[in-house]
C-alpha cells in the first residue's frame, strides 16, 4: 500500500474508525482549480466501492477509489484545454467518446444542465458524478440487455428498483 495513501487516509480518519465517509473524503480529494468535491460526488464515489452500502470505505476500498479518481482526473484534465477547471458540451462529448459513449448533443446538453455550473460549464467533480452513474446505469442496462442489441424491455417495478438502487 502506498505510503502516501496511507497518510491521506488517516489524516482524514479522525474518529479512527478505520472508514471514511463522504465528509471526510472531502477532506481529502480537491478538484484541479482547488475546489472540494460536492458531498453528492464524494458519496457515489464511495458507493462504487462500499460493497456493505454502510457509506463508508476502509483503506483498502480508498486505495482503489484514489486509483478511479485520477484516471477520471487524466481524463478531464485532457479535455479541459484551456485549463479552467471546467469542460464544455463539445468536451464532454469528445471525453465520454474517449470512454466509449456515443452520446447525442441533446443528451451532452442534458448532462450539463444537470451535473455543470451553468456559463461556467462542467467542473470536474460533476464530471466524474456524471461518470459514476452512467457507469452503473449502462452495467444495470446491459445485465437486462441479454441479445445485446441496446433496446431492453422491464416492468415499470423493474425499472424503478434500477434506478432507486443505482443499478
Amino acid at each position: 500500500m502506498d505510503p502516501q495513501l496511507i497518510s491521506f487516509f488517516n489524516a482524514v480518519d479522525v474518529d479512527r474508525s478505520g472508514r471514511i465517509n463522504p465528509t471526510e473524503l472531502q477532506q481529502v480529494l480537491q478538484s484541479s482549480n482547488g475546489r472540494k468535491f460536492s458531498e453528492n460526488a464524494c458519496r457515489l464515489m464511495i458507493g462504487l466501492f462500499d460493497p456493505g452500502n454502510s457509506g463508508s470505505i476502509d483503506m483498502q476500498g480508498f486505495s482503489a477509489l484514489y486509483a478511479y479518481v485520477n484516471q477520471w482526473l487524466g481524463t478531464f484534465k485532457n479535455f479541459d484545454r484551456n485549463s479552467s477547471g471546467f469542460i464544455d458540451e463539445g468536451e464532454l462529448s469528445q471525453a465520454m467518446g474517449s470512454m466509449g459513449y456515443r452520446f447525442s448533443p441533446g443528451f451532452v446538453a442534458f448532462l450539463m444542465h444537470k451535473f455543470g455550473e451553468g456559463q461556467f460549464g462542467l467542473p470536474v467533480d460533476g464530471f466524474i458524478s456524471a461518470c459514476i452513474l452512467i457507469h452503473k446505469f449502462t452495467d444495470g442496462f446491459r445485465k437486462k440487455d441479454t441479445s445485446s442489441s441496446g433496446m431492453i424491455q422491464i416492468s415499470y417495478e423493474d425499472f424503478l428498483q434500477m434506478v432507486l438502487t443505482g443499478c
